[in-house]
């Protein structure tokens, strides 16, 4: 299981834009499996992550948009 996901599911620790661009690297290369991907978006339904964590994730979504 991806370090994002572990941190997201544990919410220890806030999860870093880097890991989460580790994420949807692997994802994109097809490293992962979909059942991770899965995994996201049931944790992102049933509890909002912290500002910290939700902040890594939102940039790292953002550098990925086209321009």
């Amino acid at each position: 299981m991806h370090d994002a996901l572990i941190g997201l599911l544990e919410r220890r620790a806030p999860v870093g834009r880097e890991t989460w661009r580790s994420f949807w690297d692997e994802l994109g290369d097809g490293g992962l499996d979909r059942a991770q991907a899965l995994a996201l978006l049931v944790s992102l339904t049933t509890a909002l992550p912290g500002p910290e964590t939700l902040r890594g994730l939102l940039d790292s979504l953002a550098e990925r948009r086209a321009p």
